[in-house]
């Protein structure tokens, strides 16, 4: 695990802040991980937390701030198999983010 392990209790308790719909709290524990990609450096955990941080934004009721960090998650795996399930619910979440603006 190395140093990524020393970030895993941040992104569950981000995780935990969502679970309470304490969407800001999530926010700033997600974007802990995005700070650090250096040490995340290509696991999943960095992925993840750029998705949980957007819907955390959209929990707080900040949807411009949400939709940037859907879009750019979307950016990435722009070329991904369209049938993963991950990201079919990324794109469902993120579409209804744009249906509430």
């Amino acid at each position: 695990m190395g140093f990524v392990g020393s970030l895993y209790p941040i992104y569950v308790r981000g995780e935990a802040y969502l679970a309470l719909h304490r969407g800001v709290d999530a926010a700033a524990q997600f974007q802990r991980i995005i700070d650090n990609r250096g040490i995340v450096g290509s696991n999943p955990i960095a992925l993840l937390a750029q998705w949980k941080r957007g819907k955390a934004l959209a929990m707080a009721g900040k949807s411009v701030d949400a939709d940037g960090e859907y879009q750019h998650f979307l950016s990435l795996w722009q070329e991904a198999d369209a049938d993963v399930p991950m990201l079919r619910g990324v794109k469902d979440e993120s579409g209804r983010l744009v249906m509430r603006k």
